[in-house]
């Protein structure tokens, strides 16, 4: 577990999505779901990504973006 939440957030009109980065597993596919139990249980720091950027290309790297949770594959490539 990498136990420090990594979150870009923003508010008012017009801000930035919340982001954050878990190691929980893969989704199939867009449609697909993830409890929040599970996301949190892999947190991934801004210092874990910044000492192994590879992270980047952990095939279990789900993203959640304003609330939304997608696949590495779906947002990052």
């Amino acid at each position: 577990m990498i136990d420090v939440v990594w979150y870009f957030s923003g508010s008012g009109t017009g801000s930035v999505p919340e982001i954050a980065m878990s190691l929980c597993g893969t989704l199939d596919h867009q449609d697909a779901r993830i409890s929040d139990e599970a996301f949190n249980r892999y947190l991934v720091t801004h210092e874990a990504l910044c000492e192994n950027p590879t992270l980047l290309t952990d095939p279990n790297l789900v993203v959640r973006v304003g609330g939304k949770y997608v696949a590495k594959k779906f947002c990052l490539t």
